[in-house]
């Protein structure tokens, strides 16, 4: 249903901004489920998957084994490659940016790369940063590893300063309880939307902390 919304909305409105399926993590689910139906629209997403649990389950999560999900293996990736999805970096580890040394950022974007790289057998110039953390320090390392475009989730506040060889493109988080209404007020831009995304978006903190302390 969500899907088919965004299919005829773009179809048959004129002048509508671009509009672009993305999914982090990395989660097999994208293959088993969204992947058909996306089929089915013909249209394609794009894929930021965690390369250092390619196959593995998201233990990189503090879920306590409720949530417990595993990631795409590289048979998937591959086979959505080729069906013309789009692939990009979420990190080798999935760890906050701002709590990595220099040496440990740059590892873990480059290795990232290099391996989805290798999967797919084309040129990666998306990433993502986990948990939507992304210092300011980080643009150069970014650039120097190939890096052209941004995603992050849209905040409330906070401004970026990416230097101009960089796209930054503002996501918008979808959750299984978003009906219709609230996509239309997503994409509208609507503040009440924006604010529930960010304190959502908040808790993934948590994992953070927990990691941090264990």
């Amino acid at each position: 249903e969500h899907v088919q919304f965004l299919v005829e909305k773009v179809k048959f409105e004129k002048n509508i901004q671009k509009i672009i399926i993305c999914f982090d993590d990395g989660y097999e689910s994208i293959f088993s489920n969204a992947f058909p139906i996306m089929e089915k629209y013909g249209i394609k997403g794009i894929v930021f998957p965690v390369t250092g649990y390619i196959g593995k389950y998201n233990d990189w999560d503090i879920n306590f084994s409720i949530n417990r999900a595993r990631h795409l293996n590289i048979i998937q990736i591959k086979k959505l490659s080729d069906a013309g999805w789009e692939f990009g970096s979420h990190g080798h580890w999935h760890r906050a940016y701002s709590k990595l040394t220099n040496e440990e950022r740059i590892l873990d974007l480059n290795k990232s790369k290099i391996i989805l790289e290798g999967i797919v057998g084309k040129s990666i110039y998306s990433f993502c940063p986990p948990f939507g953390d992304l210092p300011e320090n980080c643009w150069k390392d970014l650039t120097d590893a190939g890096y052209k475009q941004i995603y992050l989730q849209m905040p409330l506040k906070r401004k970026y300063s990416p230097p101009r060889n960089i796209k930054l493109n503002f996501t918008r988080s979808m959750f299984s309880t978003d009906n219709i209404n609230k996509i239309i007020k997503k994409y509208n831009r609507h503040k009440s939307e924006l604010i529930k995304e960010n304190i959502i978006r908040s808790f993934s903190w948590g994992t953070i902390l927990v990691k941090e302390m264990l």
